[in-house]
Parts: C-alpha cells; structure tokens; sequence
C-alpha cells in the first residue's frame, strides 16, 4: 500500500510538473515563462498564474512560442517572477456534448415543419415485374400542432405497370396486362425516431389498362376504381438545413369496387389486388 501511495505521488508529481511553466519575466501585461518542455503548450492555449503557495493569481493567453520560452498576455490577475503557469482545465468534452444537443434539438425542430416532396420508385405485384413497373409520387406533409411525433400528409401517385401472365377473378383464361393508375391518398406518420418513421394510409385509386388473352390473343380494355389501404416504413436523411432524402416502403391493399370491360360495367364485383411501393423522394421543409 505505501509503494503504490508513493508511486501514485510520483506520477502525479511528474504530470504536474510537466505542464508547468516557470515566469521569468513580467512587462505590462505581458509575461514571459519559460518551460524545457514548451511543446505541451501551444498558441492560445490560457495558463492560470499560480504563486509559491498554489494559489491562482492570474490568466494569460499564450500569443507565441519559440523553443523553450512562451510568452503570454494577461487576461487578468497579475503575474510575477517565480510564480508559475498551468493549463487552464480543457472544456471541451463539454462543447461536445453542447454540439451534439444543440445538433439533436435542429433535428427535432426540423421535423415539426411543413413540407413538400417528389419523388419516383418501384410499384410491383410480383417480384417479376418490378423492372417494369414504377410510380412517381408528390407529397404535401405537415405537423399535428398538438402533438409533434404524429404528421399527415396529402399524397398522389401515378404508377405504370406491366404483367405477362395473370388473371382476373371472373375472367377465364391467363393474361398479358398493361395499366396506368393513379392514387389519391391521405397518410398519417408517427415518428418512432429522428429518422425513422411508420406510416398509414388510405384513398382512392382509378386505373386504365389493357389485358389481352396468353392464347386467343383477344384484348379487352379495362377500367378499375375504389378504396384503398396500407401500412409503411420509411427513414429521413436530412440535407442542409432544410433539405431531406425520404426512403419508404408500403404495402398497398385495393378492394375493386367498380370495373368495366370496354367500357361495359360488371355488376356484382367484388376483387382486391395488392401491391408494393419503394419510393425515393427528395423534400423541402419550409
């Protein structure tokens, strides 16, 4: 115990010493001391002036260092010759942590404004048809005043899409299928992080699209319309100050309430259909 109280007295003896500096001379407000180790020091570094006794005297800021001699203008205090000059404890963990809160707080006010975003992406049944299908979607989202995690937002979407073999609930036969739809939706968004969001969804849709028979080659034109729903998952990377990139990824369920077959309305319909959407869009906070 007494050879580990005496080492620890050295060590920290050693570190102290090491980072002082011996006042040599004193004009005005200008100090000069004197360390064979000036390199633990640099320009603008402050050095409490401290006299025989330990007690703090004075600040100076270093203004230049040449060899072993550092010379220094005194903030406050005095400084006289023998005292010496010690490091002004560093603050700048706490910057840091200062930083890294005010950064956090940005975030978070960016979050609660309006804004607008465009964008395009995949719009797929399956995932052999993804490569050619897409949706281009335009958004208008802002916060609930009341509470701040929760958004809603006004969306439209316009998708192409393309099958090559399907078919159709009280239509006999495979099908080649080509339609354009375009979605009218209403979404609310809860942030579960910064970042990372869910979305819910529902509106309306209308498509326009032909279907031609694998076999007998027979197209028929075909027109759909209804409700519909969904559930996301999306994340926000924020550019600039106002600028951000939004990546999300829904599941959309259409429940077919009007359908005609060249331009003949069938009665009695009732059909779903599913489809998936990852869109990229880039937004505006304002």
């Amino acid at each position: 115990m007494k050879n580990l109280f005496i080492l620890s007295l050295t060590l920290f003896l050693t570190i102290s010493f090491a980072q002082a500096a011996k006042v040599v001379k004193v004009k005005g407000k200008s100090v000069m001391l004197k360390d064979d180790d000036a390199s633990s020091f640099s320009t603008g570094d402050k050095l409490r002036i401290k006299d025989g006794s330990g007690k703090t005297k004075g600040i100076i800021k270093i203004s230049k260092i040449k060899g072993s001699v550092i010379v220094g203008k005194l903030l406050k205090g005095k400084a006289q010759k023998g005292w010496e000059g010690s490091k002004v404890a560093s603050k700048v963990k706490k910057s840091n942590k200062s930083e890294s809160n005010e950064s956090s707080e940005n975030t978070k006010s960016s979050n609660n404004k309006s804004y607008i975003s465009a964008g395009g992406g995949i719009y797929a049944a399956t995932a052999d048809n993804y490569d050619r299908s897409m949706v281009v979607s335009l958004e208008y989202g802002t916060p609930f005043s009341s509470f701040k995690k929760l958004s809603w937002a006004a969306t439209f979407l316009y998708s192409t899409e393309v099958l090559d073999n399907t078919t159709f609930s009280g239509v006999g036969g495979n099908f080649s299928f080509k339609q354009t739809s375009l979605h009218f939706l209403g979404q609310v968004k809860y942030d579960l992080l910064d970042y990372l969001y869910v979305n819910l969804l529902g509106g309306y849709f209308t498509s326009s699209g032909t279907m031609t028979n694998i076999t007998t080659l027979e197209s028929l034109k075909l027109d759909r319309s209804g409700p519909i729903f969904g559930l996301g998952l999306g994340t926000k990377f924020n550019m600039g100050d106002n600028g951000f990139i939004d990546v999300n990824y829904s599941m959309i369920s259409y429940s077919v309430s009007s359908l005609s077959f060249n331009g003949e309305e069938q009665e009695n319909i009732s059909a779903s259909d599913n489809r998936s959407t990852v869109t990229f869009s880039y937004g505006y906070r304002f």
